[in-house]
């Protein structure tokens, strides 16, 4: 498209997700991916300084990679200030009040982003990641299922599904989710959390191996979430370092992730948030 129109700003923006999905999912190197992503966003909003889809764009950038706080907010507000009923938009708004453990708001607007679009998947995800986050565990199992519904090999949605279910005690409903994940590193974080939660620590070391023999350069938060409720606090805090070193977007999460609780009584966890620039 843009060899065709080079001034098109929404191609531009279009591309620039492109490149988020890209680094987000570790298909290329995160800092490049996130870069590439940046600029094609910049030359959307040069060409069209008020496009909505493009502020929700920079705004996801500076959420999840940058960690600029301030910056996120200003593209968000702006965003909706141009768009206040887009779905992209109020995605954004969401992401940015689950980042400050604000989950009702975020499950309010979660809720309106899918209503503006219910064919986006990462909605349902979204909206069951932050159920989860407030114990209503039945809801989630609703939201993801009904994502799947929509796409049934979207990453993730199996492995989310199946920490609802364990949560309702439906562990062999779980472990059968937890295997139809289609990502690796997905299916062997929610396994490896299923089995310990089932006194299987034999099962749940190996799919921890595992995962940090696949993920470590890209899922270093996933392996502290699994590490964490298995009362492995070192390792948690090394994963999360790490993390920190690699820019794993899912950084951003830190603050109100229930899987990491357990780490909360550490003096080690408020230093981190201090880090980050969440405390």
């Amino acid at each position: 498209a843009l060899e065709m129109d080079p001034q098109f700003a929404q191609a531009w923006n279009e591309l620039a997700g492109a490149y988020v999905r890209e680094a987000g999912r570790g298909w290329v190197a995160t800092t490049d991916g996130y870069e590439r992503a940046r600029e094609a966003v910049m030359r959307a909003i040069s060409l069209e300084p008020d496009l909505p889809e493009a502020n929700s764009t920079l705004g996801w950038i500076r959420l999840i990679h940058d960690w600029d706080w301030k910056g996120a907010d200003e593209c968000t507000r702006k965003a909706l200030a141009l768009a206040p009923g887009n779905a992209m938009v109020l995605g954004l708004a969401g992401a940015l009040a689950s980042i400050f453990a604000r989950h009702e708001e975020a499950i309010a607007l979660f809720r309106q982003a899918i209503e503006r679009n219910p064919l986006a998947v990462a909605g349902y995800n979204n909206l069951g990641q932050e159920l989860i986050a407030v114990g209503q565990f039945q809801e989630a199992e609703g939201a993801y299922r009904k994502g799947l519904e929509v796409t049934p090999q979207t990453g993730a949605a199996r492995g989310g599904l199946a920490l609802a279910l364990l949560a309702q005690g439906r562990t062999d409903e779980a472990l059968a989710e937890a295997t139809r994940e289609p990502e690796a590193a997905y299916r062997l974080w929610a396994l490896a959390t299923i089995h310990h939660a089932m006194g299987r620590e034999l099962e749940s070391r190996a799919a921890l191996d595992e995962l940090i023999e696949i993920g470590a350069q890209d899922n270093a938060v996933q392996i502290a979430e699994v590490t964490a409720p298995r009362g492995e606090v070192d390792a948690s805090f090394d994963w999360l370092e790490r993390a920190y070193v690699q820019r794993d977007s899912g950084l951003a999460e830190t603050l109100g992730n229930p899987h990491l609780r357990s780490l909360h009584g550490d003096p080690r966890w408020s230093a981190f948030l201090r880090k980050m620039g969440l405390e």
